[in-house]
């Protein structure tokens, strides 16, 4: 092969890469995540990348692959090789769609050179995969889709690229190649396990006719152990979130009948055939293929040459077909129909329209093959170049998606605004891309900071009940009432019980919760609520809901969002800490992003400027002030931490207000300490009644360090003492519970 074709095949990818990255940087990166697949997705390549910011590049990938996913475990780490580089962002997490894209046209051209001898037919099939639609549809499982379904179908693809390029399963090198491809593929989406059970069967069966069968079985056997040696493991840790999400999700549990659309045998083929063809592989990438295909045709009937047979290219066809025929089998038989999925034979599709060229190509000079290679490579990026400008969104969704990524920044600016370390949302419908996790999501895009936003509501795709409901809707710190219609609520039942309690729920947060104000969101109207007791910022420098609505001009909302004001610093209050422990104190200030600095830190404790935390220990007990100036786009804010060190392994503190009002919310903060972790348990007591009020337990990562609020609503006037009783939990020890008590004292008046 000329060097040329290499050096214009590097400047064709980079190209793609380029020309794609600036598109989706401009109509889709900004766009909160959509589709609920992404957001997990998402989430967890997020979570990889901070793990190894905070902790160092090998500890975020021993997160990215030691994390528990059913559907596959090596989107993360890719997203993490890219986030490395050029730093966490939507548009770096959809360059590893394009680079796995990338992959598979590489493989194919090279492995179509090989069998062919052609260059020319080496790019149809480049041309032929720039032009399949799945991936520049725009919708669900394309590349705009952070999933693992484009992801898959690359990494499918390629496998079946080294399959071709093999010597039909007749050395051990190319049965180990084929091996560790199929791992890459199960590692990927691990679903493609069902695939591969099916490919090895259908392999097996073709070599049982073919001379040397008994060495080829055993090469073929070695490149399934090669795949499960490498695979084994992460299906073995996943098993049990495999069977759960599958098995359970999909095959035996309740779910199913919402999803199933009861298709018979004929009908499962027909709807499998008319996705492939309309939604797969589009008619353009149609006419391409079939107009190549004839254009080679005629060629070689007029040109009088004789074929040249290739070695390897049965082999070829082998493949082909059988990584066509194993997953539509599969997906034909399978009840739950869904378009995503079938993208995996969008590859397959085109590789056989690829060896049908190189079979004709066999009696043509270079020159007239050159010729219609030409052609579909330019026919090839032209629809491939057509896909992605297409990739825009209407007027009426940018302005939905404008609308709620505002919703998601005041959520997430209030949230810092008022110290909320995990803001509760609750959200009257199910919707992919208004709910706890993607705000979560979109937040750490827009605002540079991971902040939990947790998810009281939608409790489930399911009916619950009317207590639950407004249960969950009075631990919310948020609330957004979706006021959507028999028409929107589709086929989830909790949509449709929203329906049914929607006057209940309005009448319930007019009369609890504060107005924010209204948009409309997925074409449905819909009201913002928060907490009363959520503090307001003085002098006008708090976030404002009507004016997110408005601010984002459209030559600049795909550009991070700009803080409403200069860093807002949490209350000068004393933080509780223990001389025994190491210090590794987390600096927080609304508005983020916001860069720290520090200045009078006690011997022993240093600033680390990439994690944001003070880090040490004290030098000895007392107390210790020390100065920071947070700074962001808005502007700059200086402030004052206190430290207060004991000599003691469990600390606590509770500051209550001096007087409180029957009727009206009394807000306490509270603040626990223990050395060794163990924090478990907080029992709220009157000790003026007898009465308990709550028992508020630890979540994930406050098992040392404990801070919060509760609140609570005085029936009767007069002194009232509340106890916080802190308990600590150790299984290890004889006694594991042990408690100790902390108290305030609160005027209620009438």
């Amino acid at each position: 092969m000329k060097p040329i074709h290499v050096l214009v095949l590097l400047l064709v990818l980079a190209g793609e890469l380029v020309f794609f990255g600036t598109a989706i940087a401009r109509h889709q990166a900004w766009v909160y995540p959509r589709w609920f697949d992404q957001v997990q997705y998402l989430d967890e390549a997020y979570r990889g990348y901070e793990r190894a910011r905070e902790s160092g590049f090998l500890a975020g990938v021993r997160e990215t692959l030691a994390n528990i996913s059913p559907q596959g475990t090596l989107h993360d780490f890719w997203a993490l090789l890219v986030f490395s580089m050029t730093g966490p962002s939507r548009e770096a997490a959809l360059a590893v769609n394009l680079l796995a894209f990338a992959a598979l046209q590489a493989v194919t051209f090279f492995t179509a050179r090989r069998i062919s001898g052609s260059s020319a037919v080496a790019w149809i099939g480049v041309a032929f995969l720039a032009a399949l639609r799945c991936g520049w549809s725009g919708g669900s499982g394309s590349a705009v889709d952070f999933r693992l379904d484009w992801m898959a179908a690359c990494a499918y693809g390629s496998a079946l690229g080294v399959a071709a390029a093999g010597d039909g399963f007749r050395s051990a090198r190319s049965a180990t190649a084929f091996g560790l491809a199929v791992a890459l593929v199960l590692l990927t989406r691990h679903l493609t396990a069902v695939y591969f059970v099916a490919i090895y069967a259908l392999f097996l069966i073709a070599l049982l006719a073919q001379p040397g069968r008994r060495t080829r079985i055993g090469w073929l056997l070695l490149s399934g152990a090669v795949a499960l040696a490498i695979a084994g493991p992460s299906f073995w840790r996943n098993r049990h979130a495999i069977y759960n999400y599958y098995w359970i999700g999909h095959i035996d549990g309740p779910e199913r009948a919402l999803r199933d659309p009861h298709l018979g045998p004929l009908a499962s083929v027909r709807w499998l055939l008319s996705d492939l063809w309309s939604v797969q592989l589009g008619w353009a990438a149609l006419v391409l293929i079939a107009g190549t295909v004839v254009a080679l045709a005629v060629a070689r009937r007029f040109s009088g040459r004789p074929s040249v047979e290739r070695p390897g290219r049965r082999d070829a066809w082998i493949a082909a077909g059988i990584f066509f025929i194993a997953p539509a089998a599969v997906l034909s038989m399978h009840t739950l129909k869904a378009s995503q999925p079938v993208s995996i034979l969008a590859p397959a599709a085109a590789w056989l329209g690829l060896l049908a060229c190189a079979s004709l190509a066999r009696g043509l000079g270079s020159r007239g093959t050159g010729i219609v290679a030409a052609g579909a490579v330019a026919g090839g990026l032209a629809i491939f170049t057509a896909g992605v400008r297409g990739l825009g969104l209407s007027a009426a969704e940018e302005r939905t998606a404008e609308k709620t990524n505002a919703l998601a920044d005041y959520v997430y600016d209030r949230a810092e605004e008022c110290g909320l370390a995990r803001p509760r949302l609750a959200v009257t419908w199910i919707l992919d891309g208004l709910n706890g996790p993607a705000f979560r999501v979109l937040g750490y895009e827009r605002h540079g900071r991971w902040l939990q936003i947790d998810e009281t509501l939608p409790t489930g795709l399911f009916e619950t009940t009317a207590a639950i409901v407004m249960g969950q809707l009075g631990q919310s710190d948020f609330v957004c009432l979706v006021k959507g219609g028999t028409a929107e609520a589709g086929p989830w039942p909790f949509n449709r019980e929203m329906l049914a309690l929607l006057p209940a729920i309005g009448e319930w947060c007019e009369a609890n919760l504060r107005r924010v104000g209204e948009l409309e969101v997925e074409g449905m109207p819909s009201v913002l609520y928060e907490r009363r007791s959520l503090g307001k910022v003085g002098g006008g420098r708090g976030v404002n809901f009507a004016a997110l609505l408005e601010r984002l001009p459209a030559d600049s909302r795909h550009l991070p969002a700009p803080p409403p004001a200069a860093p807002l610093l949490p209350p000068a209050d004393e933080v509780l800490w223990s001389l025994r422990a190491d210090c590794a104190y987390l600096l927080q200030a609304a508005y983020s992003p916001v860069r720290y600095r520090v200045a009078g830190l006690p011997a022993g404790l240093t600033f680390n400027e990439r994690t944001n935390r003070l880090e040490g220990r004290f030098p000895r007990a007392g107390v210790f002030p020390i100065d920071v100036t947070a700074t962001n786009a808005a502007g700059s804010t200086a402030a004052r931490v206190t430290f207060r060190v004991e000599d003691a392994a469990a600390l606590g503190v509770v500051r209550g207000p001096a007087t409180a009002v029957v009727g009206r919310p009394a807000a306490i903060d509270y603040e626990a300490f223990d050395v060794a972790g163990r924090l478990n348990l907080i029992d709220v007591v009157d000790a003026t009644t007898g009465k308990q009020l709550d028992r508020l337990a630890a979540g994930e990562g406050e098992r040392q360090r404990w801070r919060g609020r509760y609140e609570t609503t005085f029936a009767q006037p007069g002194r009232h003492t509340l106890l916080f009783r802190i308990t600590c939990f150790d299984p290890a020890e004889k006694i594991p519970y042990t408690y100790f008590d902390r108290s305030c004292d609160i005027d209620v008046t009438p």
